[in-house]
């Protein structure tokens, strides 16, 4: 975890909260992640949203969405008269955000564990501002997750995005412990019937959006490759018993 940016999204969050409390704010709504709940091999079919929140805390953004959601559970009991909103988006694709796996996606060739192939769940950048949008019209309490209706398998997604899989042993660093391996799937019933939302775009046409015909320069590869080659080494180093 990245100390500074954990002191702007916790501290920050938590002296907005307190100033929202002694102002007397009715409305607030949360922007979050469904990666709060974590990917485990024991999650269910889907994920509702009192679902315990089991997101790998190794990972600075996904431990400080945590942090941020107790805050908020905070305020709720401490200013009943707040209604507060919390939309845990899917992985998110498009826009000007740097969202986990659209850092994975940005490269032609991408390594994915051997073996896996779990279910996951994306949502367009536009439709993530419709849905914040949406949700200051509609006065819903709670937690509620968002992200297109249907799930892709990950080597759809891959295949769909004209990304090469690279079988590797080890979770790349860009994405939280367990996202490539576990499901974590989030139940949609809460944002139809609650919030009364429905993304514009499909999974599909989500991850068709990406730019693919634009693939890295070759400095970004060359450096892909040398970082390949140093935890190759590192590894054998490490499993040599002599």
């Amino acid at each position: 975890p990245n100390p500074a940016a954990t002191n702007l999204n916790v501290d920050g969050t938590r002296h907005l909260l307190q100033a929202c409390a002694q102002a007397g704010v009715p409305r607030l709504i949360l922007k979050s992640s469904t990666l709060v709940y974590g990917a485990h091999p024991d999650n269910p079919a889907f994920l509702t949203e009192s679902h315990a929140l089991r997101g790998d805390r190794r990972y600075g953004s996904v431990s400080d969405l945590i942090e941020i959601e107790t805050l908020v559970r905070d305020l709720r009991h401490q200013s009943p008269d707040t209604r507060v909103t919390v939309l845990r988006f899917a992985h998110i694709i498009g826009g000007a955000g740097d969202a986990p796996l659209a850092r994975w996606l940005r490269r032609p060739a991408v390594p994915v564990p051997p073996g896996f192939d779990p279910l996951l769940q994306v949502v367009h950048a536009e439709d993530v501002t419709e849905a914040l949008a949406h949700a200051v019209r509609q006065a819903v309490d709670g937690p509620v997750n968002v992200a297109a209706q249907e799930t892709l398998p990950l080597m759809r997604l891959l295949a769909l995005a004209r990304r090469i899989p690279i079988p590797f042993p080890w979770q790349p660093r860009t994405l939280p412990q367990g996202c490539l391996r576990h499901p974590c799937v989030a139940d949609l019933e809460r944002m139809r019937a609650e919030l009364g939302f429905a993304p514009h775009y499909t999974a599909v046409e989500t991850i068709r959006a990406l730019d693919a015909h634009h693939p890295p320069p070759s400095a970004a590869l060359a450096l892909d490759a040398h970082r390949l080659r140093q935890t190759l080494a590192r590894r054998r180093s490490q499993s040599d018993p002599g």
